[in-house]
């Protein structure tokens, strides 16, 4: 068995957005270190009351400023398809391939994340880790803004 780096096409090496293909990927990763992040502050808080909201802006903050939460993620090719891949990511984490990483990656997830707090609001997200403790259904899975998975889903079979 014999791994090489996938192949990518312009739009994937060059567009400073994150390309349509990966943007299922992408939002699970933001959601799965939101979901991370909020999780981690409430095993160390001894309320379980809410976090006040300078609590929540400093905690989606740390992640969506913060480049370097999203550095060890890149793509490699996962059962013939080019997948996003990195810690916690479980749908590729574990898979056997080479990952190529670093490059625009970092900065499309950066972006993400940013454009999920801008246009949804730091207060949503938190409310919806509270009632779910997991992101991933609300950001991901719903419509519009919130459906990157099941627009891209919905493209898929229509190319069918």
């Amino acid at each position: 068995m014999s791994f090489s780096p996938p192949e990518l096409s312009d739009e994937d090496s060059y567009s400073l957005h994150m390309p349509e293909n990966f943007k299922c990927d992408g939002c699970k990763i933001v959601a799965i270190q939101l979901t991370k992040k909020f999780s981690s502050i409430h095993k160390k808080r001894k309320s379980k009351s809410d976090l006040s909201e300078s609590d929540v802006i400093d905690a989606i903050d740390s992640v969506c400023e913060d480049k370097g939460v999203f550095e060890s993620y890149g793509v490699k090719m996962v059962k013939g398809i080019k997948r996003l891949s990195g810690p916690d990511f479980k749908e590729t984490e574990d898979e056997p391939g080479m990952m190529q990483g670093g490059g625009k990656w970092p900065g499309r997830l950066h972006e993400m994340c940013l454009r999920y707090v801008g246009d949804l609001g730091e207060d949503v997200i938190y409310k919806q880790y509270r009632k779910r403790k997991n992101l991933e259904q609300f950001l991901c899975m719903g419509t519009e803004l919130q459906g990157s998975c099941t627009l891209s889903k919905k493209s898929t079979k229509e190319e069918l």
